[in-house]
């Protein structure tokens, strides 16, 4: 688990604040509250992680996914897409490297007596052939989140993740959600503006159907 502190805990530590308001008035040209909460993430002072939205899962499974009865998530994360799945009555099998994320996902599907739910730690580069219906999830953005310390040793952009997903799992359906694709423009399919404290921002659906 990260030992980093969060965006809150840095601001209010006042050394590394002092060590984000020195870099951001040599690398930015407008000091601001904003441009500090970025550079916190940007130095890795308190990098940021992301939590996908159960109801933005919901609506892509309904949009992309709705013939599929069961949903395959490689990198389940903080069970955003578990409970999207879950909500519209389809089967979830989720793994994740993060031994806490796969503890938290476990206690929430209990708390709520979610019953098609599946869920294991598992390193996607360890993982064999296998073959599921669909697969939705949402890779790791490569260099932007850092949440333990064997993501941090094996950085891959989401092309690269994509690969990987394509290589070790057949489905009849692939869907992603990425921050940035070369190799996978023509397949996107939507686009998602997203605005927060750290930024505004934008996301693309990438859907495959390899048949």
């Amino acid at each position: 688990i990260s030992t980093k502190p969060s965006p809150k805990e840095a601001w209010s530590n006042r050394e590394l604040l002092e060590k984000c308001v020195r870099n951001r008035f040599i690398y930015s040209s407008n000091l601001s509250s904003h441009s500090i909460l970025q550079g916190f993430n940007i130095c890795k002072i308190a990098p940021k992680v992301s939590v996908f939205s159960a109801p933005l899962a919901k609506r892509l499974i309904q949009t992309y996914l709705d013939k599929y009865n069961q949903i395959f998530d490689p990198f389940s994360g903080f069970s955003g897409r578990m409970l999207g799945a879950c909500s519209l009555g389809k089967s979830y099998i989720g793994q994740d490297i993060n031994v806490s994320h796969i503890k938290e996902s476990k206690q929430i599907a209990e708390f709520l007596g979610l019953k098609n739910v599946s869920l294991k730690v598992q390193n996607i580069l360890e993982d064999t052939k296998k073959e599921y219906e669909c697969l939705f999830t949402c890779p790791p953005y490569g260099g932007k989140e850092h949440w333990n310390i064997k993501n941090d040793l094996i950085e891959k952009t989401c092309d690269e993740w994509i690969d990987e997903c394509l290589n070790r799992f057949k489905c009849k359906t692939y869907l992603f959600v990425v921050d940035e694709t070369e190799k996978y423009k023509d397949y996107i399919v939507e686009e998602i503006s997203n605005s927060s404290h750290f930024g505004n921002n934008k996301e693309y659906v990438i859907k495959i159907d390899p048949q």
